[in-house]
């Protein structure tokens, strides 16, 4: 696991160079690693990632996904969510950031949100708008 971490801090060294806003919140974060199924997770304190997840993600894949869990916490997500049901309002989240990330340098996990339709279909929607459009369905 130690190895795991030690891969995210170069990551995150890597993003000081190349995307600054995301390294600075990535630094404030204590970094943890799970054994179990899990992908990737944020709380505002704590960033953390699955170390089976981690270890099938390419370079790229990797600095992505930092990126998308920092811009949870620069959006707020968690402190946003209110009483709204968290899968659903994790899943709206994670389509407005990859939106956002859509078109610059980065290289998506084959897991997420990411269909290219789907994003096309919700460009400039917020999460909010995600949230009552998939309660729709």
């Amino acid at each position: 696991m130690q190895n795991i971490i030690t891969e995210i801090r170069q990551e995150i060294g890597r993003l000081v160079l190349f995307e600054p806003f995301f390294a600075t919140i990535a630094l404030g974060m204590k970094l943890t690693v799970s054994d179990d199924d899990a992908t990737a997770w944020v709380n505002g304190m704590e960033m953390g990632f699955g170390a089976k997840f981690w270890n099938g993600l390419n370079r790229k894949q990797r600095r992505t996904l930092i990126a998308h869990e920092c811009l949870h916490v620069a959006n707020m997500h968690d402190l946003r969510k209110g009483g709204r049901n968290h899968k659903m309002w994790n899943e709206a989240c994670d389509w407005a950031i990859n939106q956002h990330l859509t078109g610059m340098e980065y290289e998506f996990p084959p897991e997420g949100c990411t269909e290219p339709a789907k994003l096309a279909e919700y460009a400039g929607m917020a999460c909010l708008l995600y949230t009552s459009d998939a309660a729709d369905e």
